[in-house]
């Protein structure tokens, strides 16, 4: 594990980059994005072997964060938009113009592990029809949180954790999956440009990344997974609970509506049933890449600025009126409404307690009963 002690908040953080980088790592943050530090004293304590720029792109920075950046952080790319243009704006925002072979996609509250960047870049090399690179995810404690992933026929998706696991497990190599998480993904440049990038109709986050997937096979390229790349990541440290479930409910709909022949290829969900998934990651290394079955809408993205400040503030303020009509429909349920929260938190709070003393009975419990999902 990378020992971030040994950089203390003093510690200068130089990335000047080399003549010619093979990868430009990109990084976003929101608003004060209290662990990106974090994230970038995990590249500059163990740097890569491979050569590499830095860029990042903030939303909405508070003026702290700005500040802190420009006072410790050298030799990097430093873009800013004083309105959230979302995950998938602010990529294709820092992607547009760059020359290096690979774009290496990194969350501001991950820790890279040492040989992270190497790993993906030598998965990249040893196929040139790889399209994306994803890497292992683990807790910050070292949990796994995603060993693969599952896309199931439904739109629904399975990281394969320490809960969803899948027997008998796959073999610790590199091998082609159903899609790879953006919070470690590496896309080869080329490939990006040829599918336009992330579609910004998943605004403002969630699902971007399967999307992207989805259109990468889609064109012929192969979407990779590489368990000897790690980091460790903070799980939804920027927003609530429920604004995240809003967020995946809704932009999965949008999935569902743009690939519904590539999801009809995948099997049915069966989050529950470890041979379901050890089968459904066998399939995803055997499907060839479904090659002219291609979304049914197109991309969605913003004008030409300056008109584009304006199409962000929509979405954003689309957005806000959804989740609050959602958040009504919950209070107009109450007092069942408050009910159903209490009972769930109860069970939750007797699923992690199952979960992290008696993961055998955990899972074994959770396969038998309706609706059980794992905790977040």
């Amino acid at each position: 594990m990378v020992d971030l002690t040994r950089l203390t908040p003093q510690s200068p953080l130089d990335f000047s980059p080399p003549a010619r980088p093979r990868a430009t790592v990109l990084v976003t943050g929101y608003r004060q994005a209290p662990h990106l530090l974090d994230c970038l004293r995990s590249l500059a304590l163990r740097p890569p072997s491979t050569h590499f720029e830095l860029k990042i792109f903030l939303n909405e920075p508070t003026p702290s964060l700005t500040e802190q950046i420009g006072q410790m952080v050298s030799g990097v790319d430093l873009l800013t938009s004083p309105v959230n243009v979302g995950f998938a704006g602010a990529c294709n925002g820092a992607a547009a113009g760059i020359e290096s072979d690979y774009l290496v996609l990194l969350n501001d509250d991950a820790v890279a592990e040492p040989g992270w960047l190497d790993r993906l870049v030598e998965a990249a090399d040893a196929d040139p029809e790889a399209g994306a690179v994803g890497g292992k995810i683990l807790s910050p404690e070292g949990a796994p949180r995603e060993d693969g992933t599952v896309l199931w026929s439904d739109g629904t998706v399975t990281l394969v954790d320490d809960y969803s696991i899948a027997r008998p497990a796959p073999p610790p190599v590199v091998r082609w999956a159903d899609y790879c998480s953006a919070a470690s993904l590496l896309v080869r440049r080329m490939a990006w440009e040829e599918v336009g990038g992330f579609d910004e109709g998943y605004y403002p986050a969630y699902y971007e990344d399967v999307d992207l997937c989805l259109k990468l096979q889609d064109r012929g390229w192969h979407v990779l997974y590489q368990p000897a790349s790690v980091i460790r990541h903070r799980q939804g440290s920027s927003t609530s609970l429920r604004y995240r479930q809003f967020l995946r409910d809704r932009n999965k709909e949008r999935l569902c509506a743009r690939w519904p022949r590539a999801l009809a290829d995948r099997p049915p969900p069966a989050r529950h049933d470890p041979r379901a998934i050890a089968q459904a990651m066998r399939r995803a290394g055997e499907r060839l890449p479904s090659v002219g079955q291609g979304p049914r809408a197109p991309d969605e993205h913003p004008p030409a600025a300056p008109d584009d400040e304006a199409w962000y503030r929509e979405r954003q303020q689309e957005i806000e009126r959804a989740f609050t009509a959602v958040l009504e429909t919950d209070r107009r349920n109450a007092p069942r409404w408050w009910w159903t929260r209490a009972a769930d938190a109860g069970v939750a709070g007797f699923k992690q307690l199952l979960r992290h003393h008696w993961p055998a009975a955990h899972r074994a419990l959770a396969r038998r009963t309706t609706g059980w999902s794992p905790p977040s």
